[in-house]
């Protein structure tokens, strides 16, 4: 591979967001006001049954439930379906289903005969297209996952009482990281907490996130330069070498005895049509037909061997 390296320029971007948080931390709320705010149409892919409607009466989205079982295909159907309809924005809603999920990846791999350590060989490949579908697509995407719930206590109103905090996602380790922004909602307050912000928008700050901050994410993802399309290179035709016509037929009549009726005669034979000019064969063609003369000439002197081994003697 050559490489050849140039000037780094910011470029135009769409945002990856991912909202962690345990059962009642305003994950999809906050998803809808995050889209809002960047603006456009939306569409949410919904595995939360009727929770994925509580909403509709105070944002403008469409929605696509995503039935059980949740395939890392099924992720990327709704994906490539977002794409295809003019949609700026998707929140999946969970993305937690794709990997612990009834038939996810998670309960895939339980059911898989064999070696359990070879079988993630099989898994992995899936999960992966799922991560690139979402890098690489053309939506602003919001990841919704459910948070590893753990109950911790915590001092209130003088005594201890248990609350429930998210301990990272639901998700395949390290799966958070591959977002622009991710963030770690509290379940009482649905404070966020940014765990990852290439953005630096976020940083040392910890607030309910909102509209606001969606209009924040779309003047980040916007300032850069516009992505020019580029339109498709058409290649060259390649370069066609003329036949040596002249040394060609000197050739075949001096080495294999052959006249220009002769050399049609093979080519006929070859094509399988009738051949009475070879003016518009190409080098390649000609060499073929060069290979099928030489091989026509052996078998002829080897008949005529043949024949004169038979010949009477004349005694």
């Amino acid at each position: 591979m050559a490489i050849q390296a140039t000037k780094a320029v910011r470029k135009q971007v769409k945002v990856r967001v991912a909202l962690i948080g345990p059962s009642g931390s305003g994950k999809s709320f906050t998803a809808l006001r995050i889209v809002k705010g960047l603006g456009g149409k939306t569409l949410m892919g919904n595995t939360e049954g009727d929770r994925g409607y509580f909403y509709a009466e105070e944002f403008d989205y469409d929605i696509v439930d995503i039935q059980p079982p949740y395939t890392p295909e099924k992720y990327i159907e709704v994906i490539e379906y977002a794409e295809q309809n003019g949609y700026d924005n998707l929140i999946l809603d969970s993305g937690s289903h794709e990997w612990s999920g009834r038939g996810g990846l998670l309960e895939i791999h339980d059911k898989m005969p064999g070696n359990s350590y070879t079988n993630w060989g099989k898994i992995n490949p899936r999960h992966n297209l799922f991560i690139d579908k979402q890098l690489y697509s053309k939506c602003n995407i919001i990841n919704c996952l459910r948070g590893k719930d753990q109950y911790v206590l915590e001092e209130k109103n003088g005594k201890q009482a248990p609350k429930k905090v998210g301990m990272g996602a639901e998700q395949r380790a390290n799966y958070e990281y591959e977002f622009t922004a991710t963030f770690m909602l509290d379940q009482e307050t649905h404070i966020a907490t940014a765990m990852k912000d290439n953005t630096h928008i976020f940083e040392g700050k910890y607030d309910v996130l909102t509209e606001e901050h969606g209009i924040l994410l779309k003047k980040w993802a916007n300032s850069g330069a516009a992505q020019a399309s580029t339109p498709p290179t058409t290649p060259p035709p390649p370069t066609i070498e003329p036949v040596n016509w002249p040394a060609f037929w000197a050739g075949v009549k001096s080495k294999l005895g052959y006249s220009e009726d002769d050399v049609h005669s093979i080519a006929s034979a070859m094509r399988k049509t009738q051949i009475t000019s070879l003016s518009d064969w190409s080098r390649e063609e000609v060499a073929e037909l060069m290979d099928k003369l030489k091989e026509t000439h052996k078998a002829d002197q080897e008949t005529l061997k043949a024949m004169e081994g038979q010949a009477p003697s004349g005694e």
